[in-house]
């Protein structure tokens, strides 16, 4: 019975060592997200006027399908975007002032809101007969470090269907350099795309 006892208590205290040690830690790992917030929100407005946006060439969106999508892409060419997705609120405030955030929140749904528009509208000129088109809107897409799978797929689609393999390969690796857990996403779709049936 004691041999039992005795085991038990170890248990006990290894336990409540184990839980002081990760309570320390979460602790100081609160400390250091509160102390980066209240630096980032005491951080001076910066300016943001030569930050690199990205624009879409009013020529890249033919204008004769007259869809929602079409009409939505327009709208965004007039727009400032930038990609800000792999920089949280905090690192935004701390680089550009906390006065910037929501301008630049701005500037990142707008760029959301056209790598969602491009594969929908490039489908579109693709269904109008408009393939070039719809291969030259997504390169942009790609080309401005969209990472988004549906944009790569549906160029590597029409890679695959206009007997472009190679450029699969070299979509695949501008998909390895995406800095998002949807880049390794991306590039195993490209490799199923790639694979011989």
């Amino acid at each position: 019975m004691l041999p039992c006892f005795t085991v038990f208590l170890i248990f006990i205290i290894v336990l409540n060592i184990s839980l002081r040690k990760q309570r320390r830690s979460q602790e100081e790992v609160d400390r250091k997200f509160w102390d980066r917030e209240l630096a980032a929100n005491n951080t001076r407005k910066q300016d943001i006027t030569k930050l690199d946006y990205i624009t879409i060439p009013s020529d890249m969106i033919p204008q004769n399908l007259h869809t929602d999508a079409e009409q939505e892409l327009v709208e965004l060419s007039s727009k400032k975007m930038l990609n800000l997705i792999n920089q949280t609120n905090t690192d935004l405030k701390l680089k550009y002032g906390v006065a910037n955030l929501e301008e630049l929140s701005e500037y990142e749904e707008n760029f959301t809101r056209y790598i969602a528009l491009v594969p929908v509208y490039a489908q579109e000129l693709i269904d109008a007969g408009q393939k070039d088109s719809a291969i030259a809107l997504l390169e942009l897409a790609v080309a401005q470090h969209a990472d988004s799978s549906p944009i790569y797929s549906l160029l590597a689609e029409q890679y695959i269907q206009n007997g472009n393999s190679d450029k699969v390969q070299e979509l695949m690796e501008q998909a390895k350099s995406i800095d998002s857990i949807s880049g390794s996403i991306i590039v195993q779709k490209l490799q199923e795309m790639s694979a011989p049936a």
